[in-house]
């Protein structure tokens, strides 16, 4: 095999493990919220989305002397 040979070769090989990262590091995420009201509802989904949430949270964990 000649030289030209095998440096096409390496270079298809690059090329081979560059498309799946590239299409990887590219790639967008969808959100698609499904509602089912089986009826008249308003103000299923929010229009605008928001992380502020107000939670509580109580553990209660048992401990027990051995």
């Amino acid at each position: 095999m000649g030289t030209e040979a095998r440096k096409m070769r390496e270079f298809m090989r690059k090329l081979l493990f560059l498309f799946p990262l590239i299409s990887i590091w590219s790639g967008c995420t969808i959100s698609i919220i499904q509602t089912d009201t089986h009826g008249t509802a308003t103000d299923v989904v929010d229009a605008e989305a928001s992380s502020d949430a107000d939670l509580e949270a109580e553990a209660n964990i048992p401990v027990k002397a051995i």
